[in-house]
């Protein structure tokens, strides 16, 4: 018999980097976005790529505080005001 030949290996490595999706708002409303002083208005959102969000009014940033990513919260405004709304992700 002959003698067994080594084996030769030849290997290749590549790496992925994943870079997270950047924050977005894809939808903010106010539904109805009209209303006497006193009624009731839906302040709704969708977002993605988000891990925090935050809610604010008026022009010097009253806080409303933190909330869901997609969601909706229900305000009675006695005056017409502004509302931010703020994602922040990685």
């Amino acid at each position: 018999m002959g003698g067994m030949g080594r084996e030769e290996f030849v290997r290749a490595q590549v790496t992925v980097t994943v870079t997270p999706p950047s924050p977005s708002i894809t939808r903010f409303a106010a539904v109805p976005s009209s209303i006497s002083s006193g009624q009731i208005t839906a302040l709704d959102w969708t977002t993605t790529g988000g891990t925090t969000a935050s809610l604010t009014y008026g022009q010097f940033g009253g806080e409303i505080g933190s909330v869901v990513l997609s969601g909706s919260v229900r305000t009675t405004p006695t005056e017409t005001t502004l509302y931010t709304l703020t994602v922040a992700g990685p």
